[in-house]
């Protein structure tokens, strides 16, 4: 099982969406962004810093990530623009079109994503 030893702090981390929750509709976290429940964007939502998604979380829609992110959980993506490096752990799962500058993916990641390299 793949782990990521993350500093919330160092990585700006300041904005959570907790289990259960279900945020939809045009968000913008002007930092990082813990998400354990569902960010949902009918529009395009921007994460001011890194994005960390846990086991729970999903991610669908339109995104732009301004840092790095480390996916654990689900993302079904129109599009997905992270501005850092992608890191794809074991029992992620990821669909749709993804853009970064960079991408770590561990052994049992489940992608059938388009992964596309930002300049």
């Amino acid at each position: 099982m793949s782990a990521f030893n993350l500093d919330f702090n160092a990585l700006n981390v300041r904005s959570r969406i907790p289990t259960g929750a279900v945020i939809e509709g045009n968000a913008q976290f002007p930092c990082g962004l813990l998400l354990e429940g569902t960010l949902n964007c009918k529009e395009q939502a921007r994460v001011g810093g890194a994005l960390v998604l846990l086991h729970d979380g999903l991610l669908s829609g339109e995104v732009e990530i301004d840092g790095d992110a480390y996916i654990l959980g689900t993302i079904h993506a129109e599009r997905v623009v992270i501005k850092g490096k992608a890191h794809f752990a074991e029992g992620s799962t990821i669909t749709g079109c993804v853009h970064a500058k960079d991408y770590q993916v561990y052994a049992g990641a489940a992608i059938t994503a388009s992964l596309l390299q930002l300049p």
